[in-house]
C-alpha cells in the first residue's frame, strides 16, 4: 500500500522560520542589530542635542565602515535610480548650503536682511552661507548619519536577517510600552527620558506621543504580517494577529495622540485585511469576524467606562482649536521669504522666532511647523519637491512590483512594508516622524527591505547584485 502526500490545507500553511543570523563581530546583522536597538533606545527625540546623539553618530559612523567592507557600496550603485537620487540628492543639499560664501553673494539671497544686519551688528565674518544658521544645518547634516547607516548595513544582509531585525523592533516596542506604563500610572515621575511636555501619557522611549503612536502602528503592521507568514497554524495565526492588533488598539489610547489612534486602527485593519483570502473561507474566517467582533465590543466598553481613554477620544472633538493650523499659517509665509534657495536645513526654529509677529507670542516653544512639506519648502526651498519626487517616483515603482508579485509566499510583507512607508509619508502632514532618529532608522530599515525583496534575487551578501 502505497502512501499518498496529504494536500496541506489553509490551517497547515506557513513558511520555515528564518535561520539564525551570526552574531560574529565582523558580521553585517550584529551591527545592524545595535544600530537599531540604539536608536529606539535613545533616539526617541527629535530636537536634543547631546550626548546620545554623538553615541548615535559615533555608532553609525563605524557602521557604515562595515557596510562598506561588506559590499555595500556595490548594492548602492544597483540601486533603482530614483532611489540613488533621492539620496544623493538629500545628502548633497545640506552640504551645499554650508559651503563658504561671499557677503555679495549671499546679501542677493531673499531673506537674508535680518540676518546681515545682526551680525553686522555683532561683528560680521568674511564668510557666509546659504544657511542662515550654518551650526544647525551642520547638525542636521550629522543627524542624517543614522538612518544612512541603517540603509547601508542593512543592504548587506540575507533576506531572511530581516525577520530578526524586525523582531528587536517588535521588542523594543513591547519595551517601550512596559516603559509607558510606568509614565502613564505615575503621572510622569518614572522614567522621563527627556524631560517631555508629553510624559503623562504613554510615551515609552520617545519624547512625543504622536512619535509612539507611529510607531506602534507600525509595529502592530510588521508583527501581523510576520505572524499571517511564518505561522504554519493558520487559525492560530489569525487568533495570535487579532490580539496583537487589538493590545495596541487599546495601548493607543493611553498615548492620547489622535493620529497615533487613528494610525495604529488603520494599521491594524489594513494588515488583518491584506491576508484574508478566499482559500481561508470557512472556519479561519469566521473565527477572524468572531475574533474582531469581540475585541471591538471590548474596545467599546473599554472607551465608554475609562476616564482615560474618555479624554483620549474628546481630543478628536477639540480638533478645530489644534495650534497646528495656526503654525502652518505662519510658516507657509514663510515659505516665499526664502523661495527659491531655501533658509537652511534644520535652521526653521531660528527663521520662525526672527518673523513671528508680536501678537502671536507666548510661552509655548514652536520647535518645528508639524508639517514636514512645509518645513522642506522653507528650508529647501525649490530643491524640496525634487527630492521628494524622486522618492515618490521610487515609491510607486515599488508599489507596482510588489503588487505583481502579491501572490507569491511572502508577497504580501513588501506590501505591509510599502503600506508602513505611506503612513510616514501621512503622518508627516501633521508631524515630524523623520526628524526622529529612531523613527528614520526604522524608516530607512523598510525601505532597504523593500530594495532587497522587490530588486534582489540573492540571498545575501556577497553573493549578488541588485538589479
Amino acid at each position: 500500500m502505497t502512501r499518498q502526500k496529504m494536500r496541506k490545507g489553509p490551517a497547515q500553511r506557513g513558511a520555515a522560520l528564518p535561520a539564525k543570523p551570526s552574531l560574529s563581530p565582523a558580521q553585517p546583522f550584529l551591527w545592524a542589530a545595535l544600530l537599531i536597538f540604539f536608536l529606539l533606545l535613545i533616539g526617541g527625540d527629535a530636537n536634543r542635542v547631546d550626548l546620545r546623539r554623538l553615541v548615535l553618530a559615533s555608532l553609525s559612523s563605524m557602521t557604515i565602515a562595515i557596510a562598506f567592507y561588506h559590499g555595500a557600496l556595490d548594492r548602492f550603485r544597483q540601486l533603482p535610480w530614483p532611489l540613488i537620487a533621492f539620496i544623493a540628492v538629500a545628502l548633497f543639499l545640506p552640504l551645499l548650503q554650508i559651503v563658504p560664501l561671499s557677503r555679495g553673494i549671499v546679501s542677493g539671497l531673499p531673506g537674508r536682511e535680518t540676518v546681515l544686519a545682526t551680525r553686522d551688528l555683532v561683528g560680521g565674518t568674511a564668510w557666509w552661507t546659504i544657511s542662515v544658521t550654518p551650526m544647525e544645518t551642520a547638525t542636521a547634516l550629522v543627524s542624517l548619519l543614522p538612518p544612512l547607516a541603517m540603509f547601508l548595513i542593512a543592504l548587506t544582509l540575507r533576506k531572511g536577517d530581516y525577520f530578526w531585525l524586525f523582531v528587536v523592533v517588535f521588542a523594543a516596542a513591547m519595551a517601550s510600552i512596559g516603559v509607558g506604563l510606568f509614565q502613564f500610572s505615575t503621572g510622569g515621575s518614572l522614567f522621563n527620558f527627556f524631560s517631555s511636555s508629553h510624559r503623562q501619557f504613554l510615551i515609552g522611549f520617545f519624547s512625543n506621543r504622536n512619535h509612539q503612536g507611529l510607531f506602534l502602528a507600525l509595529c502592530a503592521a510588521l508583527a501581523i504580517g510576520w505572524m499571517l507568514t511564518l505561522l504554519r497554524n493558520r487559525r492560530n495565526a489569525y487568533f495570535l494577529a487579532i490580539l496583537t492588533g487589538f493590545f495596541v488598539l487599546v495601548v493607543s489610547v493611553a498615548t492620547n495622540s489622535r493620529t497615533g489612534m487613528a494610525m495604529c486602527a488603520v494599521s491594524v485593519v489594513v494588515a488583518l485585511a491584506l491576508f484574508l483570502r478566499k482559500a481561508d473561507i470557512g472556519r479561519t474566517l469566521i473565527t477572524s469576524i468572531v475574533g474582531v467582533a469581540a475585541a471591538v465590543v471590548t474596545l467599546a466598553i473599554f472607551l465608554s467606562s475609562s476616564r482615560v481613554a474618555d479624554v483620549s477620544v474628546k481630543r478628536f472633538g477639540d480638533l478645530p482649536a489644534d495650534g497646528r493650523f495656526k503654525i502652518w499659517d505662519s510658516s507657509a509665509d514663510l515659505i516665499n521669504v526664502y523661495f527659491p534657495f531655501g533658509s537652511g536645513l534644520g535652521t526653521f526654529v531660528d527663521v520662525f522666532n526672527s518673523h513671528e509677529a508680536l501678537t502671536d507670542l507666548s510661552p509655548s516653544y514652536v520647535n518645528h511647523a508639524h508639517n514636514e512639506y512645509i518645513e522642506l519648502l522653507i528650508e529647501l526651498g525649490v530643491t524640496a519637491p525634487i527630492v521628494l519626487a524622486l522618492f515618490l517616483l521610487w515609491y510607486g515603482i515599488a508599489i507596482t512590483r510588489a503588487w505583481k508579485g502579491i501572490a507569491q509566499p511572502e508577497g504580501k510583507l513588501p506590501i505591509i512594508a510599502l503600506f508602513i512607508l505611506g503612513l510616514f509619508l501621512a503622518h508627516s502632514m501633521v508631524d515630524y516622524p523623520l526628524r526622529t532618529p529612531a523613527l528614520a532608522g526604522v524608516f530607512a530599515l523598510l525601505v532597504a527591505f523593500i530594495v532587497r525583496s522587490l530588486w534582489s534575487d540573492s540571498p545575501g551578501p556577497r553573493d549578488g547584485a541588485v538589479r
